[in-house]
């Protein structure tokens, strides 16, 4: 199998031996060929739309435009291969190298401490957005942890010196989670079935089925996921700390279960309707 320097190397060659207005359009055309394989004049289809002309046009006069570039087009562009789930891939890669590289204390022996804890908190909060988004492809709500989360297994809310041991900021990275699971519950519970009628479709009875089951099961997920020791540990110590936000989470955690009442009352008597 042709690694991505070979491929683009055999573009190049291809791309020079073909007519046309644009050779460095050919250089693309051709790689993308060997490198996707798409059905034969799919990227002719695709690049000879205006719009994709336009953006085509403008990625290859950039640097024209900041000036005289290298002889060789393929110097000027780096070649690669896209894997087939690039999303997963992402969050691979930035839990399995670029988290370590981070967290090594020999990469960051001159940084401030403010630029530590800066960094550590976008690259947390990069890890839980990436993390997210891979479960909504999944049509599941993930409630991501705060940093810091870890240490609440072993916290014993009931010892008096409990606020004295944790330290402040974890405190409020935990209220501010709170927040957030509060908008993502909110949002899984305000989804009706009758949306796709709004946007003009016109579902069928399985569809309204398919409906009610995954938002039961992504009521499920999230119920799951507040029953875990780490969030009840959470929740106890905000509870301790006499917290504003202990209310929200009670709330929250409420709102859960009766969302999963009314959704199995529904879903019985959609199956008997329509079954």
């Amino acid at each position: 199998m042709r690694g991505a320097e070979e491929r683009a190397a055999l573009a190049e060659e291809n791309a020079d031996g073909k007519p046309g207005a644009d050779r460095r359009l050919r250089l693309l055309g051709t790689y993308v060929a060997l490198s996707l394989r798409p059905a034969a004049g799919a990227w002719e289809r695709c690049a000879g739309t205006a719009e994709a002309e336009q953006l085509l046009q403008a990625f290859l006069d950039r640097d024209a435009a900041e000036g005289p570039g290298p002889d060789s087009f393929r110097g000027a562009v780096v070649c690669g291969d896209l894997p087939a789930a690039p999303l997963e891939h992402l969050a691979v890669l930035f839990s399995e190298v670029v988290l370590p590289v981070l967290a090594n204390e020999k990469n960051r022996l001159n940084w401030p401490h403010m630029v530590c804890e800066d960094v550590r908190r976008h690259a947390h909060s990069l890890q839980c957005d990436l993390s997210v988004i891979l479960e909504q492809v999944k049509g599941r709500t993930l409630l991501t942890l705060p940093a810091g989360s870890e240490k609440m297994e072993f916290v014993d809310s009931k010892s008096e010196t409990v606020l004295d041991s944790i330290d402040k900021s974890v405190i409020y990275a935990i209220e501010s989670a709170v927040i957030k699971w509060s908008y993502q519950v909110q949002v899984v519970l305000k989804r009706e079935s009758s949306q796709p009628l709004l946007q003009g479709e016109n579902p069928t009875p399985k569809v309204e089925l398919e409906f009610w089951k995954s938002r039961y099961e992504d009521l499920q997920y999230i119920y799951n996921q507040l029953r875990t020791i780490k969030v009840r540990g959470m929740a106890k110590l905000l509870d301790k700390l006499q917290s504003s936000y202990f209310p929200a989470f009670k709330a929250m955690y409420r709102d859960v279960v009766a969302g999963e009442d009314q959704q199995v009352f529904s879903q019985v008597c959609l199956t008997q309707i329509y079954c």
